[in-house]
């Protein structure tokens, strides 16, 4: 079985909602957010996952005005992961995953 990378799962995740509407970015989750506001966690923990592991201090990723930008997000900061196994931040990705497509 091949190695999990965090940075591919986490660009198959943008690939799947590049094509999302603002109608469906604003749908409630389970957890009682929003969809945005789960794929907008998930690129804050990437982001503090990454400058952990290069020593460096987390910093606030902005919130982007327009949803329909998030999965751009999402892939500039998989660009910039480090290669990792996708343990480091599996609960998260299983998290998003049900955030977005089992909602």
């Amino acid at each position: 079985m091949p190695e999990l990378n965090l940075g591919r799962e986490a660009r198959r995740v943008a690939d799947q909602v590049t094509h999302w509407t603002p109608a469906r970015w604003c749908l409630r989750t389970r957890f009682g957010t929003t969809r945005a506001d789960e794929m907008q966690r998930f690129v804050q923990h990437l982001a503090d996952v990454a400058a952990e592991h290069e020593g460096e201090p987390q910093r606030t990723v902005p919130k982007l005005s327009n949803d329909m930008a998030l999965p751009i997000q999402l892939h500039v900061i998989a660009d910039d992961l480090p290669d990792l196994h996708v343990d480091v931040a599996g609960a998260q990705l299983r998290r998003v995953r049900d955030a977005l497509f089992d909602s």
